[in-house]
C-alpha cells in the first residue's frame, strides 16, 4: 500500500478551504499578512510556533463553533460557549499544529 504525504501547507489549504475563507480573510483574523499565509500553503515557509497557535486557534475556534451550533439548541450553544468549553481544546491543537509545522526545515516566520 502506498502511503501519501501531506505537506503543512496542503493541509492549511485544504482546512481554510472547509471554512470558506480567502487566504485575505484567514490572514486579517490570525494577523498575519496575505503573503505569509500563500507563502504557507505553497510550502514556501515553514509556521513557527506562535503563527502555528494562531492557526489551531482559529482553526479549533471555526470548528468548534460549527460542531457546537450544529448540536445544540441555541440557548445551550451560546451558554457554552460563553463558559469557555473551547479554552482547554485549543492548547492541545496548538501543540499539535506547531509539531506539524515544525517536521521539515528551520523555524521561520513572517508577520504583517
Amino acid at each position: 500500500m502506498l502511503e501519501t504525504e501531506t505537506t503543512f501547507g496542503a493541509w492549511l489549504r485544504h482546512q481554510r478551504r472547509q471554512t470558506d475563507l480567502t487566504q485575505t480573510e484567514l490572514a486579517s483574523r490570525i494577523g498575519y499578512s496575505v503573503v505569509t499565509i500563500r507563502k504557507l500553503e505553497r510550502d514556501e515557509l515553514r509556521a513557527a510556533k506562535q503563527l502555528a497557535e494562531r492557526l489551531a486557534q482559529w482553526l479549533l475556534i471555526t470548528h468548534l463553533r460549527a460542531e457546537l451550533a450544529a448540536t445544540l439548541p441555541p440557548d445551550r450553544f451560546a451558554a457554552a460557549w460563553a463558559q469557555g468549553t473551547h479554552l482547554d481544546l485549543m492548547a492541545t491543537a496548538a501543540d499539535v499544529v506547531a509539531e506539524l509545522a515544525t517536521v521539515n526545515g528551520s523555524d521561520v516566520h513572517e508577520s504583517m
